[in-house]
């Protein structure tokens, strides 16, 4: 019988916090951030990835506590959120169901990001705000995750300011999304190319600053790409990120309505085409354990 407990990691700053819609000076909550923990915290079991939380998140509720508005009702949601999460008896029911009736295999990822288009789409006023700011790498998130209208991807695409931000990033998007899979699919699986030049042609195209160990040193668990540490149970979604984020930029990039309901397959045609040009130069992955 199958026991199963749905992980989710969360960061804090510059995700669950940012610059106050009101005032910019300060921080303030995200939209939506604390209906989103709401949500999050009651169904799954979350870690935090923030500095202040160490396996407990009471620091981390209290952080965005002392960001809510005062009056604002998030921060009663807040302290239900902490509630929710340190109360066993909350969570032991959902999990005995899930463990007893549930599937066997679940793509949480497609799943929280569809009830989340869904809560919450993005809408026209939205876009209009973020334009006005010049915020285009948020308005490209917003378009691949929260299903907007026609008429608001008709509206994006008219945007001169966004098509040149598209036109100047687009190439840099396809080029992560390759050092991404170079990650997921060479380095993280240790299946690295034996020839040593190949060896040394692979990293330098990686190009990384930067590593992870595991605990007893024997396996690369992260990597510093594009300035950031990524670890390996986030690879997936950073290349997914960046496949995305490409693929709407070249439809935006040309004044182009993107089709949304086609970037799935968009981004699979794109990865696997990737895949192949690697393994054309690296060789098939072959891990060296076996």
């Amino acid at each position: 019988m199958l026991r199963a407990t749905l992980k989710v990691f969360l960061d804090i700053d510059g995700v669950l916090l940012g610059a106050d819609r009101d005032m910019s000076h300060r921080v303030g909550l995200a939209d939506h951030a604390l209906s989103f923990l709401e949500f999050a915290v009651s169904r799954f079991e979350v870690f935090w990835l923030a500095a202040q939380c160490r396996g407990d998140a009471g620091p981390a509720v209290a952080h965005l506590v002392r960001h809510a508005k005062l009056g604002n009702p998030e921060k009663a949601l807040s302290k239900w959120c902490m509630e929710a999460w340190s109360s066993e008896a909350k969570r032991k029911p959902l999990l005995q169901q899930l463990g007893d009736a549930g599937p066997r295999e679940f793509d949480l990822s497609a799943f929280a990001q569809d009830a989340f288009a869904k809560a919450y789409p993005f809408v026209a006023r939205e876009l209009e705000t973020l334009l006005k700011n010049k915020n285009y790498g948020a308005v490209l998130q917003a378009i691949a995750q929260r299903a907007p209208a026609s008429a608001v991807l008709a509206t994006a695409a008219k945007d001169k300011g966004l098509a040149a931000y598209c036109q100047s990033k687009v190439s840099d998007a396809h080029v992560m999304a390759k050092k991404g899979l170079m990650a997921q699919l060479w380095v993280f699986p240790g299946a690295l190319p034996r020839d040593e030049a190949l060896n040394s042609k692979f990293f330098g195209e990686l190009s990384i600053s930067g590593i992870a160990t595991s605990t007893d040193k024997k396996s690369i668990v992260g990597l510093t790409l594009g300035g950031a540490m990524v670890m390996r149970d986030a690879i997936d979604a950073y290349v997914r990120g960046h496949l995305s984020a490409a693929a709407l930029m070249e439809d935006l990039g040309a004044g182009k309505k993107p089709n949304v309901k086609e970037l799935g397959s968009k981004m699979d045609k794109n990865r696997k085409a990737i895949i192949r040009k690697l393994e054309g130069t690296y060789g098939k992955p072959e891990p060296r354990d076996k």
